[in-house]
C-alpha cells in the first residue's frame, strides 16, 4: 500500500498553472535560440492567418485583452528594438525614402523637421530642451500654407520670409515666429540664391 502511494506521488501530474508556465518558458527559449523553430512557427502562423483571417483577428483581440499582455508586448518590443537598432533604422530610412517619392506633403514635413533641428543645433544653446509641438510649430499647417505645390517642385526651395539667421533661437517666442506658416514661401532655386539672407518680401521692405 505504501509503495503504491509513493509511486502515485511520483507520477502525479503538475498543476495546470505550473504546466502553462513550463510551456511558456519552453517556447520562449525556443523562439530565442532556435532559428529553425522560429521559421517554422512563422510559417505556421502565416498559414493559420490566411486560412481564416477573421478567426485569427478575434483570437488576437481576445489575447490582447488578457491582463498584462499589452505591457508585456510593449516591453518585448522595446527589447527587440534595442537589440536590433541598426535594422530598425535601416527599415525606417527605407520607408521614409519610399514615402517621400510618393507623398509630397510627407516629404515637405520631413524636410521642415530636419531644418528645424538643424537650425536649433546651429543657433540655440538650449536645443536639447525644445520640442516643436510645445512651442506651436505645426508642420501640417505649414504644408497647408504652402499649397498648392508648384508643378515642377524639384526646381523650388521653401524659403523663410524673415531669414532664420535674423532670429534669436534662445528666445522661444522667436522660434515660434520663425516657424509660423506665414513665414514660409516657395521660391525658385535661383530666386532663393539671389535673396540669400536679405529681407526682400514686400511686407518687410
Amino acid at each position: 500500500m505504501g509503495w503504491n502511494l509513493k509511486m502515485k506521488d511520483k507520477t502525479k501530474r503538475p498543476s495546470k498553472k505550473n504546466s502553462n508556465k513550463y510551456h511558456r518558458e519552453y517556447y520562449h527559449n525556443k523562439l530565442k535560440n532556435d532559428p529553425k523553430f522560429i521559421e517554422k512557427r512563422k510559417e505556421r502562423d502565416k498559414q493559420r492567418y490566411y486560412g481564416d483571417k477573421e478567426k485569427a483577428k478575434q483570437k488576437y483581440l481576445k489575447y490582447m485583452q488578457k491582463p498584462g499582455t499589452k505591457k508585456r508586448k510593449l516591453e518585448n518590443h522595446r527589447e527587440w528594438v534595442k537589440n536590433n537598432i541598426k535594422h530598425v533604422r535601416n527599415e525606417r530610412n527605407r520607408y521614409g525614402r519610399i514615402r517621400k517619392k510618393n507623398d509630397k506633403s510627407f516629404k515637405i514635413k520631413s524636410n521642415l523637421r530636419t531644418r528645424f533641428w538643424f537650425v536649433l543645433q546651429k543657433y540655440s544653446s538650449t536645443s536639447g530642451e525644445i520640442v516643436s509641438k510645445k512651442y506651436g510649430i505645426n508642420y501640417t499647417q505649414i504644408v497647408e500654407h504652402l499649397k498648392p505645390f508648384p508643378q515642377d517642385i524639384e526646381n523650388y526651395h521653401i524659403d523663410h520670409v524673415i531669414p532664420l539667421s535674423k532670429f534669436d533661437f534662445n528666445n522661444l517666442s522667436h522660434i515660434k515666429i520663425a516657424f509660423a506658416p506665414k513665414n514660409h514661401q516657395w521660391l525658385t532655386k535661383e530666386q532663393n540664391m539671389i535673396k540669400g539672407n536679405k529681407l526682400v518680401h514686400q511686407d518687410f521692405k
